[in-house]
C-alpha cells in the first residue's frame, strides 16, 4: 500500500481516539455535576453525641447516721456453779432452757441438814466460848482486886490476864466457825444473782453436784451490751454528734442480714474504747439496750445485729441520686461544654433514692450525671437531655 492510501486511514482512527476522550471527560464531568447536586440536596452529618440525664447536687444538714453491726450479748452471763458438796432436793419449775427469775429467786436447793447440824455445834462452841470468856474476865478483875489491897502475888494477876487473853481468841475462833457454818446453810440454797434468763441447766432432784461442777448457765435479762468496731473516721464523726447532744446520745438497734432476731430497740452510747484495736485498727465502743431481753423483746441474745449510730459531719454534705454515685467513690460531673469529669467522693449514708457524700472538693452547684452509658471516659462530651422532643431525638440513648 502507498503512503498516499495510508494517511486518510490513519487521521480517521486519530478523529474517533479523539472523540472517545472528548466523551469521556464530558461523562465525567457530568457525573461530578450529579453527585454535587445529591451532596448539596442531602442535609449535612449530625455526630450523635450520649444522650445524658443530669441533677444538681443538693446540699444537706451536717448530721447523718453510721451503721456497724455488732455482736449483742448480755450485760453479765454466767455458769451456776455451788460452793459446796450434796445431794439435790428442790428444783425451781423453771430452770430449764428459757425460764426466767427474779433476782433472788431460788433456783436450786442441796440437802441443808448436815450444814444445819455443823450450824448448831457453831452456835454451841460460841457460846461456850461467850462463858468461857465471861469467867475468865470475872477472875482477871478479882485478882487485879486482890493485887491492888496486897492481898495476891502479881503472878497470879498475869496469869489471869492470860487466861482471859485465851478465853476470847478461842471465842474469835468459835465466831468465825459459826459464820462459815452460817455461810454454808445458805450456800444450800442457790439463788439468782439479778434477774435473769436460763441457757442451759445441768441439774435435777437427787442428784449429787459439788463445788467446781456447772449446774445452769444463765444471763443478766436486766439489759444489753453490743461492742461496735468503729473506723477512726467514724468514730470522730459519732463523739462530735455527742457533743452537739444534750444527754446520751440515742442509738436504733435493728437485726442484721445474719440475725435471728426481728424487733427493733433503743440503746445509748455507754462508753468508747481508749485504743484502736492493733489488728483491725478500729474503736471498739460499747452500747448498752435497756430491756433488750425482756419478755416482749423480739431481740436474741448472744446474736448479731445492725446498730444505726448519730454522727456529725466536719465539713458540708451533699445528697445525690443513687445512680450518679459511680463505685461508690466518684461521680461524673459536667462542666460548661458538657464534658465528664469525674469527682472523688465519700460514700457516707443511703436514705431512699438518694446517698449521703462528702469530698475535698466544692461540690456546690455542681451538676452530675445519672445516666449509666455504656462507656464512661474523663473528657468524654456529651448532651443533657431537655424536654425539646427534636433535641432529644437527636441523641443517643442509654445502653
Amino acid at each position: 500500500m502507498s503512503s498516499a492510501q495510508s494517511e486518510p486511514g490513519n487521521l480517521r482512527w486519530l478523529l474517533i481516539a479523539g472523540a472517545t476522550l472528548g466523551l469521556a471527560i464530558f461523562v465525567f464531568w457530568v457525573g461530578g455535576l450529579i453527585a454535587s447536586a445529591r451532596d448539596a440536596a442531602q442535609p449535612p452529618r449530625v455526630i450523635e453525641l450520649p444522650l445524658v440525664e443530669v441533677t444538681d447536687v443538693r446540699s444537706v444538714p451536717s448530721l447523718y447516721h453510721v451503721v456497724e453491726e455488732g455482736f449483742h450479748r448480755a450485760r453479765a452471763q454466767i455458769d451456776v456453779v455451788p460452793e459446796i458438796s450434796g445431794k439435790v432436793v428442790e428444783v425451781a419449775d423453771q430452770l430449764e432452757p428459757g425460764g426466767r427469775f427474779a433476782a433472788g429467786e431460788l433456783l436450786f436447793r442441796i440437802d441443808p441438814r448436815t450444814f444445819e447440824a455443823q450450824l448448831a455445834q457453831a452456835q454451841a462452841d460460841v457460846a461456850a466460848a461467850q462463858s468461857e470468856v465471861s469467867r475468865a474476865r470475872a477472875e482477871s478483875e478479882r485478882q487485879a482486886r486482890l493485887e491492888d489491897i496486897g492481898a495476891a502475888a502479881k503472878s497470879r494477876r498475869e496469869q489471869a490476864s492470860a487466861n482471859l487473853a485465851a478465853a476470847r481468841a478461842r471465842l474469835g475462833q468459835a465466831q468465825a466457825a459459826l459464820i462459815s457454818a452460817e455461810k454454808r446453810v445458805e450456800d444450800t440454797a442457790i439463788t439468782a444473782p439479778f434477774d435473769a434468763a436460763v441457757i442451759s441447766e445441768n441439774v435435777a432432784l437427787g442428784r449429787f453436784v459439788q463445788p467446781g461442777q456447772s449446774a445452769a448457765t444463765i444471763y443478766d435479762t436486766g439489759a444489753g451490751e453490743i461492742i461496735l468496731g468503729l473506723l477512726p473516721s467514724d468514730a470522730q464523726a459519732v463523739r462530735r454528734a455527742i457533743e452537739r447532744e444534750e444527754g446520751p446520745a440515742a442509738v436504733t438497734v435493728t437485726p442484721s442480714r445474719a440475725s435471728a432476731s426481728q424487733g427493733t430497740l433503743q440503746g445509748t452510747i455507754k462508753r468508747f474504747g481508749g485504743a484502736v484495736d492493733s489488728r483491725s485498727r478500729t474503736v471498739p465502743v460499747i452500747i448498752e439496750v435497756p430491756g433488750a431481753f425482756a419478755l416482749n423483746a423480739e431481740i436474741f441474745a448472744n446474736d448479731f445485729v445492725s446498730v444505726e449510730l448519730p454522727a456529725a459531719a466536719e465539713g458540708a454534705l451533699f445528697a445525690v441520686p443513687n445512680g450518679a454515685l459511680r463505685e461508690e467513690r466518684y461521680v461524673w460531673s459536667l462542666n460548661d461544654e458538657n464534658e465528664l469529669h469525674a469527682v472523688a467522693v465519700q460514700q457516707l449514708e443511703r436514705y431512699g433514692d438518694e446517698t449521703i457524700i462528702q469530698s475535698t472538693e466544692d461540690l456546690t452547684d455542681l451538676r452530675v450525671i445519672t445516666t449509666a452509658l455504656t462507656e464512661e471516659s474523663e473528657g468524654l462530651k456529651v448532651e443533657v437531655a431537655t424536654d425539646d422532643p427534636d433535641v432529644i431525638a437527636s441523641g443517643e440513648t442509654a445502653q
